[in-house]
């Protein structure tokens, strides 16, 4: 997925010129956009239940990456908050 022509070299890095990567851009996790009430739950580290099947999912509010969320037995709990403040 990733090749090293697609690389920044370290004068990039030193004068800004770089792009940070999204955690969709290096996982292929499916993406579920939250509503503001679930987006309160998962901001706070809360379990939930969401309308998916792959055992790992980004979670988004206004398209902005939140958290990553990962399926035990049928619930879903904070794998990686993304997200550092509220």
């Amino acid at each position: 997925k990733f090749n090293i022509d697609d690389a920044y070299t370290l004068k990039d890095i030193e004068s800004n010129d770089y792009k940070l990567l999204k955690a969709a851009d290096i996982f292929d996790y499916p993406i579920k956009e939250l509503n503001k009430e679930e987006y309160f739950r998962v901001i706070n580290g809360n379990k939930t239940n969401l309308d998916c099947i792959q055992s790992k999912v980004i979670l988004t509010f206004n398209n902005e990456e939140i958290a990553i969320y990962k399926k035990e037995n049928d619930i879903y709990k904070c794998h990686i908050m993304l997200k550092k403040e509220c």
